[in-house]
């Protein structure tokens, strides 16, 4: 199912891959296909497996490490279950929290006015 899926989000990737939006796929590199952002596309059960897995890989030197303050997994793993965060292995091994954030911008066509509701 995470294979199908994975697929799936990276084949809608390579067909809307082009100008003015993306660059052009290449053999080397194809736009929006890291693996966080493939896994953020994911349907959410498959989003929580994934992050349940890679919380697993959590060990004491991730979490009192040099380069990491310590954290509660406990609280990271009802994020990831409640779909609030999604936790990944990067390319070393070390877990990874990834959150979605939208910023959403509206101008008038004079460039000047924006519509802005308080």
């Amino acid at each position: 199912e995470i294979t199908l899926d994975y697929c799936t989000q990276f084949h809608k990737r390579v067909t809307s891959a082009f100008p003015p939006h993306a660059d052009w796929p290449t053999d080397l590199k194809v736009p929006h296909t890291e693996f966080p952002d493939i896994v953020m596309s994911m349907n959410s059960e498959l989003q929580c497996a994934i992050g349940l897995d890679a919380l697993m890989h959590v060990t004491w030197t991730h979490i009192w490490g040099l380069r990491h303050l310590p954290f509660p997994v406990d609280q990271l793993k009802e994020e990831v279950l409640e779909g609030r965060s999604i936790v990944v292995l990067d390319s070393r091994g070390e877990p990874e929290r990834a959150v979605s954030v939208t910023a959403l911008r509206i101008k008038h066509e004079d460039g000047v006015r924006m519509f802005v509701q308080l």
